[in-house]
């Protein structure tokens, strides 16, 4: 088709009929084949001018111009307008609305003392150290959400803690090409020193004070904030794994307040794991004596917990002066139990009363580690006194766990 500006050039007639340009078919060809050009379209070709403009008119609603429909949620160069009907990724970071998918993610668990690694992570490097910081310890820096961080000290070598969300033998094809995204505060005072790290068996992916951009560690200026890195899941996963880093000699990071969460939208806000309890119930019939492990009760722990106390009661109470007091112990192997106390100051029950200091649970007080509890630790509860006159009888009592459900568990059958 011929288009409008390329129209044969014509003159108009003086009045003499002799100068001018003759009407002829050519021109009407190309002025019809030029006006079909522009109004009409080869893919729909009964649509006409006007019904555009009628739909225009009739999606603009009450505004007065298309442009002015277009500014409720646009801005003048086409960018998505903040609105009140929906947050960007921004608000979304901060709205805390995510399922952190980590467990222990606020270091609570530390059940082979503050030198050793939480439960459920692995501490590596030639010469690593690590060391449980908070208030009332040694090192009490403490980072924006939990009672715990740890230090991660570089001994030669480059010091990595390491988590493990997935194992091979338990890892699932549908997990491939997912989005994921690792973080946790970290405190650093050197750059390059210390950074998150996601692992799926098949790429390692680095991130840092600003994500997966570079220079992919904690800016080091001795400030506490997010590291963080998000990863799609590789096609030729294996596992699924995060670990942190102290990266040069005599760096000590502090890292704590981890999340792990599917998608690509970095936290800004902590959010806790799905937590849990369970009880083990004791029952003891008859008079009470004194006794390590009474009546031959010991228990096993099914997960990685931490102890948070006893409670209990006896029908028949002693009426003396002399109280029942009571202990717990744990050990983590029964062919050398090795017990260490749980408690420092023993639950008890007063004379004339019924219930383990007056019904309140009993909270651990002795070394922290004595009350983390890894799984297929064990723990038993002693008698040291029983009364005098009137001994106490008929106990009922309870040992409560406080325990981390690591959402991405598969069990299998």
């Amino acid at each position: 088709m011929v288009a409008m500006v390329s129209w044969p050039a014509v003159i108009d007639d003086d009045g003499t009929l002799t100068v001018g340009t003759p009407w002829s078919n050519a021109i009407s060809v190309a002025i019809k084949a030029s006006v079909e050009d522009q109004c009409h379209s080869a893919t729909s070709p009964l649509l006409k001018p006007y019904h555009t403009t009628d739909e225009v008119v009739v999606a603009r609603g009450t505004l007065p111009s298309l442009s002015a429909w277009t500014l409720v949620e646009h801005d003048a160069d086409g960018k998505h307008a903040v609105s009140a009907t929906y947050i960007s990724a921004a608000q979304a970071g901060d709205a805390g609305i995510f399922r952190n998918l980590d467990s222990d993610s606020l270091l609570n668990n530390w059940p082979d003392g503050d030198a050793a690694a939480p439960a459920s992570r692995t501490l590596a490097g030639g010469g690593a150290t690590i060391a449980r910081c908070g208030a009332g310890l040694g090192d009490a820096t403490s980072l924006a959400w939990g009672d715990w961080c740890a230090k991660l000290s570089h001994g030669g070598a480059a010091a990595t803690l390491t988590k493990t969300l997935l194992a091979a033998a338990d890892y699932q094809q549908g997990y491939d090409g997912k989005k994921i995204t690792v973080a946790c505060r970290c405190k650093a005072s050197v750059v390059n020193q210390a950074s998150i790290v996601f692992a799926d068996g098949a790429v390692d992916t680095r991130g840092g004070s600003t994500g997966n951009t570079a220079p992919l560690f904690h800016v080091g200026d001795g400030t506490e904030g997010w590291i963080w890195t998000t990863a799609a899941i590789d096609s030729g996963a294996t596992k699924l794994e995060y670990y942190v880093e102290s990266a040069q000699a005599g760096s000590q990071p502090y890292f704590g307040c981890f999340m792990v969460i599917f998608g690509e939208i970095v936290p800004t806000v902590y959010q806790s794991e799905r937590m849990g309890e369970f009880y083990m119930g004791i029952q003891i019939r008859g008079n009470l004596a004194v006794a390590d492990g009474q009546n031959d009760w010991v228990g096993r722990v099914p997960r990685d917990c931490i102890f948070m106390g006893l409670a209990g009661a006896v029908l028949t109470v002693p009426t003396d002066a002399d109280a029942i007091e009571f202990t717990a112990e744990k050990s983590v192997d029964l062919s050398a139990p090795g017990w260490v106390d749980v408690y420092t100051t023993a639950p008890e029950i007063v004379a004339s009363a019924h219930e383990i200091d007056s019904g309140a649970r009993t909270i651990p007080d002795g070394t922290y580690a004595n009350r983390c509890f890894k799984e297929g630790d064990y723990i038993q509860l002693n008698i040291d006194q029983v009364g005098n006159v009137v001994v106490g009888a008929d106990l009922c009592a309870d040992l409560m766990f406080s325990v981390p459900m690591p959402e991405l568990d598969i069990h299998k059958v």
